[in-house]
């Protein structure tokens, strides 16, 4: 995939994830966890773009199970930071409900989605 591409579909899932959390932000069950959904937009976008940068570099090497090896440990550090996030939200953040797991979970499938995407389209080159 080249990069142009990926920026510009990037830019789109981004932009729909904001105007989904934004809309989701209208409601009074949502509302009160407003900054821990924005801290996961911007930790799954920043996330999706750095992975795309080091898959392409890995894709190149001669090495083919670097690629792998790199996904697979890209993918476990991201599953961990997520999982600190909610704990650390849980914890500190005390919130009133685990509602805030619902925008959590629909931006992490919404970006995971959009990964294997274009990891696969990597891949494949």
């Amino acid at each position: 995939m080249k990069t142009n591409k990926f920026l510009i579909i990037w830019s789109l899932i981004t932009i729909i994830a904001i105007a989904t959390v934004r809309w989701l932000m209208e409601f009074d069950l949502f509302a009160n966890f407003s900054l821990f959904s924005w801290i996961c937009v911007g930790f799954f976008s920043i996330t999706n773009l750095l992975l795309f940068f080091v898959a392409r570099r890995a894709a190149q090497s001669p090495n083919k199970n670097t690629f792998t090896n790199i996904l697979m440990g890209v993918t476990f550090i991201k599953l961990m930071i997520s999982g600190v996030l909610v704990v650390f939200y849980n914890q500190y953040g005390d919130p009133e409900s685990k509602f805030f797991l619902i925008p959590f979970f629909g931006l992490y499938m919404w970006y995971t989605a959009f990964e294997v995407f274009y990891l696969m389209e990597i891949g494949n080159q």
